[in-house]
């Protein structure tokens, strides 16, 4: 049997991948001998640009402030830099 897992993220505690890893590891402890498939997914709100950026190899999450229309109030946002600098 094979068994597709596609969450998106619980928002606050985890990520889709983390959601991923989570369910599959309950699923082989009850059934050993299931093939998982995991494809973390995003519904296109918050965040949905940095999950993807995070399951790419060669990514890492880097916290900063900007500043957004139309007020120009800082906030803190995120976004994916490339290990290798570039």
């Amino acid at each position: 049997m094979k068994i597709l897992i596609a969450p998106d993220k619980f928002k606050g505690s985890l990520s889709a991948q983390e959601v991923c890893e989570a369910l599959s590891r309950g699923i082989q402890k009850n059934y050993p001998k299931v093939e998982i498939v995991s494809k973390p997914m995003a519904d296109g709100g918050d965040g949905s640009l940095m999950e993807e950026f995070l399951v790419i190899d060669g990514y890492n999450k880097v916290a900063c402030w900007i500043q957004s229309l139309p007020c120009w109030y800082p906030e803190s946002a995120q976004e994916g830099a490339a290990l290798d600098g570039l």
